[in-house]
């Protein structure tokens, strides 16, 4: 077995030290007109491949590099090729919001769709719909219970709070409530003109407590931001922690809130580890056995 990246070379690496595999990076050159070409360092005929791609900025850069290492392994005769989306690129536009506009996630998900893959794993997609895209069997697989272990270590469980920024985060946060054993509460997100709000009502229990937002994405920070606000004045909410999968930040670090991120993607600052999560799912694929509550197929 093989296993490669064109975009996440951490990941991959600690991935291969947890396999005890030394195989060789794909070679990438870049031209100054901002081509690239793709190249395998070895052969992989007949060979089993998981291909661990973060889809993320330059994006489209990210999605031609993954489409040229999927070629190549094609051409190269690989037996069977596992791949591996720590992020998903246009995952938050997985549907159609404006006439005459299209749904950009399926168009790259049919895109990647068109290899030999045998299945596609998606970290923390923005919805389970845009896992169903992909032409090719595929599954969504989370980080809740790493982000619990995490929130175990860091926090006075007594006094803290789990938060559902809208409905689309309740499943998330309510597993995570669950396992450890402290309370939730839920918001709603109003988008008025340019504004985003998010909404909570009022209520005195949670008063002096730390609140816990768990979500998939951030980015802006426009709803942690609201949520920081509404949550404490309608809840009295003392202190605010986010645990997210994907810390996007395209205009940078957030400097209001406290962040811990897991490192789905490249050269961001984290504390919560996908590899072990990541090879226990490759492990168990590549051994045709039943996966486990890491797992939600489609």
């Amino acid at each position: 077995m093989k296993i490669y990246t064109t975009t996440h070379f951490e990941v991959a690496r600690q991935t291969r030290a947890y396999f005890n595999f030394g195989n060789k990076n794909i070679n990438i050159e870049k031209f100054e007109d901002g081509e690239a070409l793709v190249s395998l360092p070895e052969a992989v005929i007949n060979e089993n491949v998981v291909l661990i791609q973060a889809l993320t900025a330059p994006v489209n850069d990210s999605i031609m590099l993954t489409l040229f290492a999927l070629e190549a392994l094609k051409a190269a005769c690989a037996k069977t090729v596992l791949l591996v989306l720590t992020y998903l690129a246009y995952a938050r536009q997985d549907r159609q919001t404006r006439v005459r506009s299209i749904t950009t996630c399926a168009v790259v998900c049919k895109m990647l769709s068109a290899y030999n893959i045998r299945k596609v794993y998606v970290l923390e997609p923005h919805s389970l719909q845009a896992v169903g895209f992909f032409n090719v069997p595929s599954s969504s697989f989370e980080l809740v219970s790493a982000i619990c272990e995490h929130i175990s270590r860091a926090c006075a469980l007594e006094d803290a709070i789990i938060i559902a920024l809208d409905q689309g985060a309740v499943s998330r946060a309510a597993k995570a409530a669950q396992v450890l054993g402290v309370d939730m509460v839920s918001g709603h997100k109003l988008r008025l003109k340019s504004q985003l709000k998010v909404a909570f009502q009022r209520q005195s229990k949670f008063k002096n407590k730390t609140g816990i937002i768990i979500d998939d994405v951030v980015d802006s920070g426009k709803s942690a931001r609201s949520a920081a606000s509404e949550l404490a004045t309608k809840l009295g909410i003392k202190r605010i922690l986010i645990y997210c999968v994907h810390a996007v930040l395209s205009k940078g670090q957030l400097k209001f809130v406290e962040l811990t991120a897991s490192n789905s993607i490249p050269h961001r600052k984290y504390s919560i580890d996908l590899t072990y999560t990541l090879s226990r799912i490759i492990k168990r694929a590549l051994a045709n056995k039943p996966h486990d509550e890491l797992l939600q197929t489609r």
